[in-house]
């Protein structure tokens, strides 16, 4: 082999070399940035917990989720998160426990014990209308 060609080899290799050692450099800047501040992913999250969501169409959906002891049920589109009720914790100790022997009840079995979506937002809405409606007296005396 010319020596022409052998050094146009070396610096192929020594290239090839350098891109996966700053490759390697930043993944473990990365890694040592997020454990020095605390950083965590979307999905390695300690304390919020996605507990189950439901698709209602392109940009919406139903999530359930746990912080701590509480648990909401939100209404995501893709400009907006509402709260629409908080439910009781109780119900998800045992959903997270049939959820991991393989089987889920999901966001309709736990919408106020409906089995239907339409009844448990016409509940939920109900809720919100008399509490406006309880301001608003508040506010008019």
């Amino acid at each position: 082999m010319p020596q022409g060609q052998f050094s146009i080899v070396l610096s192929l290799i020594g290239s090839i070399l350098l891109f996966g050692l700053v490759l390697f450099l930043a993944w473990f800047c990365t890694r040592w940035i997020s454990k020095r501040f605390g950083l965590r992913t979307a999905a390695g999250g300690s304390k919020i917990k996605m507990l189950d969501r439901m698709a209602l169409g392109a940009d919406r959906s139903l999530v359930v989720v746990r912080l701590e002891d509480r648990v909401w049920l939100l209404g995501v589109t893709a400009h907006h998160v509402s709260k629409i009720d908080e439910l009781d914790p109780e119900i998800f100790t045992e959903e997270e426990l049939s959820q991991e022997e393989g089987s889920s009840h999901g966001v309709s079995a736990i919408l106020s014990g409906s089995s239907n979506f339409a009844a448990a937002l016409k509940n939920a809405l109900k809720g919100r209308t008399s509490e406006k409606k309880n301001e608003k007296d508040k506010f008019d005396e």
